[in-house]
């Protein structure tokens, strides 16, 4: 029986030529590093994004290492073509904007966290007394830390918001991280809106979000360039242009994005734009 090989059905826009090793494996997922970033092996299961190649499989591969050129991909004995159309572009589209979010497509965006994100998220800062229902300890000082920082976002103040939050939270991407992404994504949202420049705002965000974990350094990097999955972008645009119907079903697939990484993400999110409205 011939043996399968794998197809390149998407790479993302900021994949970059180079050889590397594995980082680490959380099927559907295999992480590779160059050690400045990771890029990333996914199935259609997991979409595409701006560091993503997606493949039509990945069961059987070793994969330990990975060379990237600008016309193929080597994985272990597979050389895989690499075309331009396959290229996925992570930008939000160059499309005429309002110049304001529709107050109902805000609202509709914190309904449907407050009624469908995990308990265990930063959901919980969108209610009147997020602390009631906490045990003293660890937990209550945890949210105590987002509390100030949420406060420190509706005053304007991005880079005090992010040093507080940044890191807190368990998981491969804390919730104090992903929260910060959602920041990002919303100050891009803005300059959409708005046409006023983040581009201060959004490195001050960056160097103190920065962290030695390179799976969260390469989710804030391209956080701050404007680099989306399509989940993302569909929030985004939904929130900007859309009906409240499309933000509803836009919030809640970016709410399936890992435990609680796609809520608390859009928690930022929520919390950023409604600081600038």
């Amino acid at each position: 029986m011939k043996k399968l090989s794998p197809e390149i059905l998407s790479i993302g826009d900021r994949i970059r030529d180079g050889r590397y090793r594995r980082h680490s494996r959380f099927d559907p997922v295999i992480n590779f590093t160059d050690n400045t970033r990771i890029t990333a092996l996914v199935t259609p299961d997991i979409e595409a994004g701006p560091n993503n190649i997606v493949l039509n499989f990945l069961e059987g591969l070793k994969a330990d290492r990975l060379i990237i050129t600008s016309h193929h991909l080597k994985i272990d004995e597979h050389t895989l073509p690499r075309h331009t159309g396959l290229i996925y572009d992570s930008s939000l589209p160059g499309r005429e904007w309002p110049d304001k979010i529709p107050t109902e497509n805000l609202q509709t965006m914190k309904a449907v966290l407050m009624s469908k994100a995990p308990e265990e998220s930063l959901a919980v800062l969108l209610k009147d007394h997020p602390l009631e229902g906490l045990h003293p300890g660890f937990q209550t000082n945890l949210m105590r830390r987002f509390i100030a920082g949420k406060e420190a976002l509706i005053q304007g103040n991005f880079q005090a918001c992010a040093g507080m939050v940044k890191g807190l939270g368990p998981g491969l991407t804390p919730a104090g991280d992903d929260f910060i992404a959602g920041m990002l994504w919303a100050l891009h949202l803005n300059e959409k809106i708005t046409g006023h420049d983040h581009t201060r705002e959004k490195k001050e965000i960056f160097h103190v979000g920065y962290s030695d974990n390179l799976i969260v350094q390469t989710f804030l990097e391209s956080a701050t360039e404007g680099r989306f999955t399509p989940t993302v972008r569909e929030v985004l645009i939904a929130l900007a242009v859309g009906m409240p119907d499309d933000v509803k079903r836009a919030v809640t697939s970016l709410l399936g994005v890992g435990a609680t990484s796609g809520t608390d993400s859009a928690v930022g999110v929520f919390l950023t734009v409604n600081a600038m409205v």
